[in-house]
């Protein structure tokens, strides 16, 4: 099956993070049950360069939430450098690469949440 670049973007990143980070992946934000770690493809933005170009591509924006225990600094940093290093990585040609870190309990507990804002050419 042919899938579009964006799909193709989500489930390379998918299967990157979970095969090298060993970390669930998820396309939306999981039940309450689930416990940290835990990635979340989020929402994006797209850019049509056709129109500027005349080729079909597209500028697009993904934000991978990272949410991991709050018990561990370190082991969040050292996790969260691993991740961005496993996305640089992806078949998509990334060009940037920013996060944010936050202490917070958005999904009702105390957590490390990092928001990575990866920006590809598709």
């Amino acid at each position: 099956m042919t899938y579009s670049p964006f799909v193709e973007l989500l489930k390379d990143l998918e299967k990157r993070v979970t095969d090298q980070v060993n970390v669930p992946v998820f396309r939306v934000l999981p039940d309450p049950e689930q416990l940290e770690p835990f990635v979340v493809l989020s929402d994006h933005t797209d850019n049509d360069l056709a129109v500027r170009t005349g080729l079909a591509a597209s500028d697009t924006t993904l934000s991978v939430h990272v949410f991991y225990p709050a018990n561990s600094r370190i082991k969040f940093e050292n996790a969260l450098y691993k991740l961005r290093g496993v996305i640089a990585q992806s078949n998509r040609v990334i060009n940037v690469s920013t996060s944010q870190t936050v202490f917070d309990n958005s999904i009702g507990r105390d957590v490390y949440h990092a928001v990575i804002s990866v920006r590809a050419i598709i």
